[in-house]
């Protein structure tokens, strides 16, 4: 992806991007780890056009510019659903924070051949300490912290209501950029801020399924029997000096005893 970022505007890898969440619903149910319902998949839909109203309305969307840097990105977007989609199953016996230092190792030992070619012809007396601090902070908050925070929500959520906040990135960009760097926000960019949040919205609208939702409501008047059911009384000292407990209720009454 960063790559790609050399080749084409950022408005177009933002829109591109963007499709990671749609890939991911599709993905995700190939790999059985969440269900593709027609709610998940119209509201992914209408995040993304969102998305592609924001970008319009901002630097503008130029596909085309460069067919290689467009490859590039999609596979970017095309690796990060797979690695959420099949990843998600695995939660269920290895921890987040696991998992992701295992592919920082898997993605590093991949990397380090190329990396160690580009470094050797780098000028390293002309990176600033504000380049290292990026690198720094990108290795720690972005790709370790974040992707532990997102799998514990993918474990406890599923893959495809948690992507689908991926649709925000452009918008909260917008207004990231209109805080820090005084850039202008164009009305366009709040209509397509709006169509994504409601997009999104859509997405993680939660129904549980039919056999789940019997479950439940099986288990809450289970529960309400066991709440209300009459609990264990004395009734009483007995001739042999002990406490006669038997239960009062429908099924078990105590033992009548004798008449003298």
């Amino acid at each position: 992806w960063p790559t790609a970022l050399q080749t084409i505007p950022a408005g177009d890898s933002a829109f591109l991007i963007a499709a990671t969440p749609v890939l991911t619903a599709l993905f995700a149910s190939m790999a059985g780890s969440d269900t593709l319902t027609p709610r998940k998949l119209i509201g992914a839909v209408i995040s993304f056009v969102g998305v592609g109203i924001v970008v319009v309305g901002g630097p503008g969307l130029g596909l085309g510019a460069s067919l290689v840097g467009d490859a590039l990105t999609l596979a970017a977007a095309v690796c990060w659903a797979v690695y959420t989609s099949w990843g998600a199953p695995i939660l269920a016996s290895v921890s987040p924070l696991r998992m992701t230092a295992w592919a920082m190792v898997g993605g590093s030992i991949v990397l380090a051949p190329i990396g160690l070619i580009q470094a050797a012809g780098a000028d390293w007396g002309a990176v600033t300490a504000g380049a290292w601090a990026g690198l720094v902070y990108s290795t720690l908050i972005p790709a370790g912290v974040a992707n532990v925070v997102v799998f514990h929500a993918i474990k406890l959520l599923g893959p495809t209501r948690i992507t689908a906040l991926q649709f925000l990135v452009p918008f909260i960009a917008v207004l990231m950029g209109a805080a820090f760097l005084s850039e202008a926000i164009q009305p366009a960019q709040i209509a397509g801020g709006a169509v994504i949040i409601l997009g999104v919205a859509v997405t993680r609208a939660y129904r549980a399924p039919g056999r789940l939702r019997r479950r439940l409501s099986r288990q809450a008047i289970d529960d309400t029997v066991e709440r209300h059911a009459p609990k264990p009384r004395s009734l009483g000292v007995g001739e042999s000096g002990t406490i006669d407990t038997g239960r009062r209720s429908g099924d078990v009454r105590p033992e009548p005893r004798p008449w003298r």
